[in-house]
């Protein structure tokens, strides 16, 4: 599985614990209008996504997201569920934003 941020000069992932990559996504949060949110929303999002549109069960999101046992998937999908249209709302405005920002010049 390969990592979604890329640094472009040693072409080494970055790690979400850097500093720089959160304050990234807190701008982009800001640019966005956004309330911010981590990148570990980001993976609880994925995850429940994947369920609700019955892309894959809880087996897959299991060894995708690295669990040991599948009651630690299911705790983690349970407790995003309730604000999963909220989440959705936000990771979607803040992509848009960026998107739109970057046709404007």
């Amino acid at each position: 599985m390969g990592f979604v941020f890329i640094n472009p000069v040693t072409q080494a992932p970055y790690s979400m614990r850097q500093p720089s990559m959160k304050l990234m996504l807190k701008r982009l949060c800001e640019k966005a209008g956004v309330a911010p949110f981590g990148f570990h929303a980001i993976r609880h999002y994925f995850a429940v996504c994947l369920v609700k549109t019955h892309k894959a069960d809880i087996t897959d999101i299991q060894q995708l997201l690295g669990h040991q046992r599948p009651t630690t998937t299911d705790i983690y999908l349970r407790s995003v569920a309730p604000n999963l249209d909220r989440l959705a709302g936000v990771i979607e405005g803040a992509v848009q934003s960026v998107a739109n920002h970057g046709n404007e010049a």
